[in-house]
C-alpha cells in the first residue's frame, strides 16, 4: 500500500496470487505499519509444514514395470527423451528433473489405459 501525503489519501495495488490448492493453507496475513518508507510492508504465513506427513500426490506402481512391455515402453520414451533433451545446452539436473516428470506421466497414462481396459471387460 501507498500513502500519498499530496493527495492524504492510501492506494491500494496490494494482493497476493495463490493457486486454489493453497488459499486453505493461508494461516495469517498481516498489513504492517508504514514505518520507513511510505509503502507498508504485508505478507502471508501459508502453513506448509504438515505436508510432509500427507501422502504424496502420486506413488510409482513398481508392479507396472514388471510388465515387460510397459518396461520397454518406458526405456524406450527414455532414450528418446534423452537423445532430444540432453545436448549439453540444458543443465543436467534440469534435465534429470524433466525426465523424472516425462516418465510420470507415461506411467500414468499407461495405469489410466489399463484401468479402462480393465472396467471394460468387467462390464
Amino acid at each position: 500500500s501507498f500513502f500519498s501525503h499530496a493527495h492524504k489519501a492510501y492506494s491500494r495495488i496490494d494482493f497476493f496470487v495463490l493457486s486454489r490448492g493453497l488459499v486453505s493453507r493461508v494461516e495469517e496475513v498481516e498489513y504492517s505499519a508504514i514505518a520507513i518508507s511510505d509503502h507498508a510492508p504485508h505478507w502471508v504465513d501459508l502453513g506448509l509444514g504438515e505436508e510432509r506427513d500427507q501422502r504424496p500426490l502420486w506413488c510409482m506402481e513398481v508392479g507396472l514395470l514388471a510388465d515387460e512391455e510397459v518396461s520397454e515402453r518406458v526405456h524406450g520414451g527414455t532414450e528418446r527423451y534423452l537423445e532430444a533433451n540432453d545436448n549439453g545446452e540444458v543443465r543436467v539436473g534440469t534435465v534429470w528433473e524433466a525426465l523424472k516428470a516425462v516418465v510420470r506421466g507415461e506411467l500414468i497414462s499407461i495405469r489410466v489405459h489399463k484401468e479402462k481396459a480393465d472396467s471394460v471387460e468387467t462390464d
